[in-house]
C-alpha cells in the first residue's frame, strides 16, 4: 500500500458528485439484475477462455 493519499479538489466538488452518480446508476443497472449484461459478458470470457485451453 501507499502512503500516499488524495485530497479532492474542491473546486471540482460538482464533477465529482456527477460521476459519482453516474457510477452509482451504473452499480445499480449492473450489480441489481435490472440487466443480466454482466453474467453474459462473464459467460463470453468464459467460453473463450474454455476455447483457448482445448
Amino acid at each position: 500500500l501507499s502512503s500516499k493519499s488524495f485530497v479532492p479538489n474542491n473546486n471540482d466538488k460538482k464533477t465529482y458528485n456527477r460521476l459519482y452518480s453516474e457510477y452509482t446508476l451504473l452499480h445499480d443497472y449492473f450489480g441489481y439484475g435490472h440487466n443480466n449484461a454482466m453474467k453474459r459478458l462473464n459467460n463470453l470470457r468464459t467460453n473463450i477462455l474454455e476455447k483457448k485451453r482445448r
